[in-house]
């Protein structure tokens, strides 16, 4: 990321001496230039656990690095069959600035999950989400000095898909992008509540499912520029 801002002054001073008389002076033109190079977009990410599925239940004082997925229920949509789900989300607040240039966010699902049978790879959900009532803190009291508002004419965000995908877009700035908050949330979702799929290749967790803990999975955010 590079920023450049550069201003030089040139400037004349003459000094006047009259006798008997104090005379004004003037600094003469100030010739003033400034040059503004466009840099890499960057992006600042801190994960927090949200109970319930619900931002309102976040303990903004306790940012993980890592998901840890541990408390699950049994659902059933009617003509379906019973499955585990999570009770909580987790979500990666990603804090994007363009610097001058048009962004997209993405996320990247790898890995498989272990045991036997593992966890369907299609259970597992990245869901984008836009809340122009998030904001920055600019001086660190906990408090939200300024709300981002709604989202930028010529932006648009992801749709919800599964997380173990490739540069899955959750997020693509307008032109020039503006700073913005963009949450990106992961979990592990039910049937909608009419028994469709919640997003293409979803594939539910059943409730035979063998008890244990899963691991194998990374996600990665990643901001770039594009054209």
């Amino acid at each position: 990321m590079k920023k450049l801002l550069c201003a030089v002054l040139a400037v004349g001073l003459v000094a006047v001496v009259a006798f008997g008389v104090y005379a004004g002076t003037t600094s003469g033109p100030i010739t003033v230039t400034a040059a503004i190079q466009a840099g890499t977009p960057d992006m600042t990410v801190k994960i927090y656990k949200m109970p319930g599925g619900n931002w309102q239940n976040i303990n903004w004082n306790s940012p993980v690095t890592s998901m840890a997925f541990d408390k699950f229920t049994i659902l059933q949509r009617e003509g379906k069959s019973p499955q585990w789900t999570t009770v909580d989300h987790f979500c990666a607040f990603a804090y994007a600035d363009g610097l001058g240039r048009r962004y997209q966010i993405t996320s990247t699902g790898t890995g498989t999950w272990s045991g036997t049978p593992p966890l369907p790879a299609g259970s597992f959900a990245c869901i984008p989400v836009y809340a122009a009532e998030d904001g920055w803190d600019y001086d660190g009291d906990g408090d939200v000095d300024a709300t981002q508002g709604t989202m930028p004419s010529g932006a648009a965000l992801g749709s919800k898909e599964r997380a173990l995908t490739s540069n899955k877009v959750v997020y693509t700035s307008e032109n020039p992008g503006s700073s913005r908050i963009i949450q990106v949330q992961y979990a592990f979702p039910p049937y909608n509540a009419d028994g469709t799929d919640p997003y293409l290749n979803y594939a539910p967790i059943p409730s035979t499912q063998t008890s244990g803990t899963y691991t194998g999975v990374t996600v990665t955010l990643n901001i770039a520029p594009i054209a």
